[in-house]
């Protein structure tokens, strides 16, 4: 009998035409909403541990991997997988840091206030970055970022979702590489 290290690069070779049809969709898919939520606020901030983040992008990738499935040509190496995945990664993270250019514009609008208020010396820790806020952006920031995720007439959680299918749609999961 063989050792185990021995059989298993072919193990995997022998597998890997089986799964890919399956497994790759969900996974460019689940890549894709991970930068997203890396990157969007709330969610990219320490206050989410990574393995929340991993497995919310997995339950999302599996949900909506499985009907993009027929967009994805099986004929990709290890290396063109690699390069889909960055680019899925480059349009999530895209999506992410547009939500977050938004909430960086009332940082700057409570940092101009402060300045004509004379408040601008003090700075209190900030609860989205690592960088210092001042003591009206880090109110504004958390209000901010909590309307735009949970109130009704936003709906921020649920367009975040909405607009990473969007793209699903209009960029297809495998489609970078045409």
């Amino acid at each position: 009998m063989a050792p185990l290290e021995s059989v298993w690069p072919e193990m995997i070779d022998s597998a890997l035409p089986l799964a890919m049809p399956l497994l790759a969709p969900m996974a460019l898919v689940a890549v894709r909403f991970f930068a997203l939520l890396t990157t969007a606020p709330l969610f990219g901030t320490a206050a989410v541990p990574l393995h929340v983040r991993v497995g919310l992008a997995v339950l999302l990738g599996v949900t909506c991997g499985t009907t993009v499935g027929h967009a994805l040509d099986m004929n990709v190496s290890v290396t063109g997988l690699a390069w889909l995945t960055l680019g899925e990664g480059l349009i999530g993270a895209s999506l992410g840091l547009g939500v977050r250019i938004v909430l960086c514009g009332l940082d700057l609008a409570a940092a101009l206030i402060e300045q004509q208020c004379g408040w601008a010396p003090a700075h209190l820790p900030g609860p989205s970055v690592s960088e210092p806020a001042s003591p009206l952006g880090a109110p504004l920031a958390v209000l901010g970022a909590l309307a735009l995720l949970t109130l009704p007439p936003v709906g921020g959680d649920l367009y975040l979702v909405r607009s990473v299918l969007d793209s699903l749609r209009s960029i297809p999961p495998g489609s970078l590489a045409e």
